[in-house]
């Protein structure tokens, strides 16, 4: 996994202030701003010394042919005020069991009519990914069951996984 950092901050437009001054200087965000556990709003970055190593620094350039990216979903629905606890959960099995090639993961509220959130991860490269999907030393869905609302089927997950055929990131507003 490439080496990153994360900038803290007690209210986002602190954040955004500081966040903007490392992407000025060449750095790069990983995903969305998160809270932690004690309501600090973070962000984490990659180094711009890493980005200049990067063979695809140049969006633009990358995103005139095909890209694509493998990534592992997993979708539930939270029991009520669970939040915290859940995503302490989730800290605390990414770093003990550290994924080798795991570029980014993200936790969506999807806002939908059933409640539902989404723990998306991405993965550098198919054998990583592949690693990932037929890990068996990975407690983690075990451990988060506890804070599930069980589907109207029983299952307590609904996952898909695959590849992300095409990026669309050079035409977003940064």
């Amino acid at each position: 996994m490439k080496n990153y950092f994360i900038i803290s901050k007690k209210n986002i437009q602190q954040l955004v202030l500081e966040v903007n001054e490392y992407i000025k200087s060449g750095s790069k965000c990983l995903g969305s701003p998160f809270q932690d556990n004690e309501k600090n709003f973070n962000q984490a970055m990659l180094s711009e010394a890493l980005i200049m190593n990067e063979e695809s620094q140049n969006l633009n350039t990358s995103n005139l042919s095909e890209t694509f990216e493998y990534f592992v979903m997993i979708k539930f629905k939270l029991q009520k005020d669970a939040e915290i606890k859940f995503y302490n959960e989730v800290e605390n099995y990414l770093k003990k069991f550290p994924y080798q090639g795991l570029k980014y993961c993200e936790i969506f509220d999807m806002e939908n009519e059933f409640g539902e959130y989404a723990f998306i991860e991405f993965f550098d490269n198919a054998e990583n990914y592949l690693k990932a999907l037929d890990r068996r030393d990975n407690p983690i869905l075990d451990k988060l069951r506890k804070f599930i609302v069980p589907y109207d089927n029983g299952e307590d997950f609904s996952g898909s996984h695959g590849k992300l055929r095409k990026s669309f990131n050079h035409l977003l507003i940064k």
